[in-house]
């Protein structure tokens, strides 16, 4: 939506977008919220089922945490094209006439499905009860304790300083 309303595709040259594409700002933190696996949203529910199958693999279950950093640390810089002080490339680009509703329906159809399944992933996941073969039995996901949450958080900080430290150079 951004590209369509600015006509501009460098990261670089646009920012701001929030005060011109309220709504567009407001679905991308939903969206990237849910992949960063951020409670309650979907991403939240499925990185936690994952990585409760891959408790007994331990390359895998930290390859999956480090990419999860990485995500964080991606999303971090994608927001800057709605964050901080309007750009004056964004500025003048911008072309208020060019409406994308489709675009909007599309997004909000998304942030509503990824809220949704992340509020009741909870009862999904003791639902779907799913098998775990290195345990040789079922195990029932529940990823709604301190501790996952801990573990959230910390995923999102390491991402967030990463994203920091590799800007900073």
């Amino acid at each position: 939506l951004v590209i369509i309303r600015t006509g501009e595709r460098s990261l670089d040259r646009i920012s701001g977008m929030a005060k011109k594409m309220p709504l567009a700002a407001l679905l991308f933190v939903i969206g990237a919220l849910s992949i960063t696996g951020v409670p309650p949203f979907t991403g939240f529910v499925s990185k936690n089922m994952i990585l409760s199958g891959l408790k007994y693999y331990p390359a895998a279950y930290w390859i999956l945490i480090a990419s999860s950093v990485g995500t964080v640390a991606s999303f971090t810089k994608l927001s800057l094209v709605f964050r901080g002080k309007l750009s004056s490339a964004a500025s003048a680009a911008f072309t208020g006439g060019k409406r994308f509703s489709a675009g909007y329906t599309g997004m909000g159809i998304l942030a509503l499905l990824c809220l949704l399944a992340g509020i009741f992933g909870k009862h999904l996941a003791s639902a779907l009860n799913f098998y775990v073969p290195a345990t040789g039995g079922p195990e029932t996901a529940s990823p709604w304790n301190t501790s996952e949450y801990i573990k959230t958080a910390l995923i999102i900080i390491s991402g967030i300083l990463c994203y920091f430290f590799i800007m900073s150079r």
